[in-house]
């Protein structure tokens, strides 16, 4: 096999939208700048440089996450790899600033701006992989036209451009329904492909009613369908639905977006079930049942070095873009890892004993304390969440699956330099 070179130097995008990545030795606190990611049959190497601003013209020219994903994984499977490099995915403007951050935790491990840092810019295959349009496709010139600029849009939104969903937040846009005559209105913003392959901008209004109530969809959705929409959730079947863009009909996994009553769908063409969850591996008759758009149970399942067993409902959560494990049953105990780092050993030990403690003292993962209590419960095993009134409530399964996924996506092993 050829050597494959991931950074291929013509067409540059403008430095406001480029991107590159960084490497971060989590044992010696080393930060260092990509150059590039070199692929030769089975041998995976990063090249890098000290991360100083004489050096950006060397700098990575990030541009596809996909084959960055794969990449990762491939660079992870080595097993001669003793270091299990962190990758960083960061604005070339920015590279100064936010190593500057990042080098914090070299001098102290709990440093608020360097844990920030770390959390918004490292990545992972499993997210990577789901990335549709990279920053520097989006249409930032014809956005600017319609009176949008990228800061006005907020990160989580920006990523769920990136991963072909629309944004929950209205834009005031300007449109010309006619020549000569504008006129401005509300609209939700997402990305397509047209007939070219170009990305081009969609926007849709909100809807004062859901979707599935207008006429062209009368008799398709039942009142379980519609009360699985309703709650937020991913129906258990799949729906023909029309693509305005391509003038396909397609089969999808469906959801709805309760800000704005609209469906929110994957082709199931552009999804896969996964032969193996969690250390479970799922069998054939699972597979089909998980393909044709339902959940399946799950036994045996455990994180990354850990062997405490669970069991749980697997199914496509189309909000996500991912599958995700809800109504887990653990064998002891469990608290995630992410919580567990932050405890006292006399907060641990009340936990496991069935005890509820203080959770103000402890981050989420978006960085902010819990506001609210926690306990285990007895009938799961798993950390549930108590509020002021001292109401115990169960973790919902997407907190649950945020909480976990670094756990279940742990890297296995990396290596650095000519790495």
């Amino acid at each position: 096999m050829a050597e494959e070179n991931l950074n291929p130097q013509e067409g540059h995008a403008r430095d406001e939208f480029r991107e590159t990545v960084l490497v971060r030795n989590p044992t010696s606190g080393q930060v260092e700048a990509v150059t590039n990611l070199k692929h030769d049959g089975n041998r995976y190497a990063v090249h890098t440089t000290q991360p100083l601003t004489k050096n950006k013209s060397s700098f990575f020219d990030f541009r596809s996450s996909n084959a960055l994903a794969a990449f990762i994984t491939g660079f992870k499977s080595q097993k001669d790899n003793p270091i299990d490099f962190q990758f960083l995915k960061v604005p070339i403007i920015e590279v100064a600033k936010i190593v500057d951050k990042v080098l914090r935790l070299d001098l102290n491990p709990n440093d608020d701006e360097g844990l920030k840092a770390l959390r918004e810019h490292m990545v992972y295959p499993k997210d990577l992989a789901k990335i549709k349009f990279d920053l520097h496709e989006f249409p930032w010139d014809e956005m600017r036209e319609l009176g949008i600029n990228k800061e006005q849009i907020k990160p989580d939104e920006v990523m769920a451009m990136m991963q072909g969903g629309a944004t929950k937040q209205s834009f005031s846009v300007k449109t010309l329904p006619t020549p000569n005559i504008s006129s401005v209105g509300m609209y939700t913003l997402h990305l397509y492909h047209d007939h070219n392959g170009d990305v081009k901008l969609g926007m849709d209004s909100v809807l004062a009613t859901p979707e599935y109530a207008q006429e062209q969809y009368q008799g398709l959705f039942g009142t379980d369908d519609k009360n699985i929409l309703d709650n937020g959730g991913t129906m258990t079947r799949l729906v023909d639905l029309f693509d305005p863009h391509t003038g396909l009909t397609e089969r999808c996994y469906v959801g709805l977006e309760r800000e704005t009553n609209r469906f929110v769908k994957m082709p199931v063409k552009d999804v896969t079930p996964p032969r193996y969850f969690n250390g479970a591996r799922i069998d054939d008759a699972k597979f089909d049942d998980l393909k044709a758009g339902g959940a399946v149970r799950l036994e045996g399942c455990h994180y990354y070095n850990d062997d405490n067993l669970f069991s749980g409902r697997l199914q496509y959560d189309v909000h996500s873009r991912e599958y995700r494990m809800t109504e887990q049953v653990f064998s002891r105990p469990y608290i995630p890892k992410f919580i567990n780092d932050q405890l006292s050993p006399e907060q641990r030990t009340a936990l496991v004993k069935g005890e509820q403690i203080d959770g103000r003292s402890i981050l989420a993962k978006n960085g902010k304390p819990y506001n609210c209590d926690l306990k285990i419960n007895p009938k799961t095993n798993g950390l549930a969440y108590v509020s002021s009134r001292q109401e115990q409530k169960e973790t919902t399964q997407q907190e649950q699956a945020a909480d976990q996924t670094r756990e279940q996506d742990a890297p296995q092993k990396g290596q650095g330099r000519k790495r």
